[in-house]
């Protein structure tokens, strides 16, 4: 049977902590340095030219000619019964930030009814907007449909300068939570984030970390993804290092330190 938050085998090979893409959500707007290199905008300045016209329209009004993104949001009403429509559960992560601020609320209420509604499935939401996260889902606490077991939270913290976006993840009642660092872009000391002394009494459920990836990618050193894994490892919180620039070349799933990183949440998961 597989674990809650853990993609199948053949997508964790793939160097991918999910299993399925959910496209709730199209277009965004640069928030950190993380989004200088943003691989869904350059997906979305790909498809915006596509000869299909259904792909093509869907993409034309949240990125331009030159590739930037239009700030327009545009909520996927038509995708919200996808993961009701499959029967094999699966890891699922979601497209583009979840909690953009124009978002409408009761789009976001639809979809995690949709996740209730999808409990052999696992779900996994990104997002750099912390604090707005913490207002919608605060609502939807109030109307009885968060938190929800199968579903974990994360955010994403690219620097030591977005640490603080774990303190708010810290006050959101989640199943799991998890931060991402991808792109890892200088050194990050999260031990206090990792311990159990935390003020809140919480703790990370999971790191992944991993570089950029395309031509104009940014140098993510060795020496400090391993210095994030000598953390975790220290204080039992499962490590997923999804890729590594070696000789030039990004490697999926690459060894470090004689073995792979593929850990995943391992639970039970209580949400607190």
């Amino acid at each position: 049977m597989q674990k809650p938050f853990r993609a199948s085998e053949d997508s964790i090979k793939k160097g991918k902590w999910w299993d399925l893409g959910w496209s709730l959500v199209e277009g965004c707007q640069t928030v950190d340095l993380s989004c200088q290199n943003c691989w869904a905008r350059q997906q979305a300045q790909i498809r915006r030219n596509q000869q299909n016209p259904k792909v093509r329209n869907r993409y034309t009004a949240v990125v331009d000619n030159a590739g930037c993104w239009t700030t327009r949001i545009m909520p996927q009403w038509s995708d919200l019964n996808r993961p009701l429509r499959r029967k094999k559960p699966a890891v699922w992560s979601i497209w583009n930030d979840f909690f953009a601020e124009e978002l409408p609320i009761d789009f976001q209420e639809a979809a995690i009814v949709a996740m209730l509604h999808s409990f052999k499935h696992s779900f996994l939401i990104l997002t750099k907007r912390i604090e707005r996260a913490a207002v919608v889902l605060r609502l939807l606490e109030k109307a009885d449909l968060w938190p929800l077991p199968n579903v974990g939270v994360g955010v994403s913290v690219p620097t030591q300068e977005f640490a603080w976006r774990i303190d708010h993840l810290f006050k959101i009642p989640a199943a799991m939570r998890f931060v991402s660092a991808e792109p890892l872009l200088s050194g990050l000391d999260l031990r206090r984030h990792l311990d159990d002394g935390h003020p809140t009494g919480k703790r990370l459920d999971w790191v992944i970390c991993g570089p950029e990836t395309g031509r104009h990618r940014r140098p993510t050193r060795i020496e400090h993804v391993s210095d994030l894994l000598d953390q975790c490892v220290c204080r039992g919180v499962p490590f997923f290092l999804k890729a590594l620039e070696i000789d030039g070349r990004v490697n999926k799933l690459p060894e470090l330190h004689n073995r792979l990183w593929d850990q995943t949440p391992r639970g039970p998961f209580v949400v607190l």
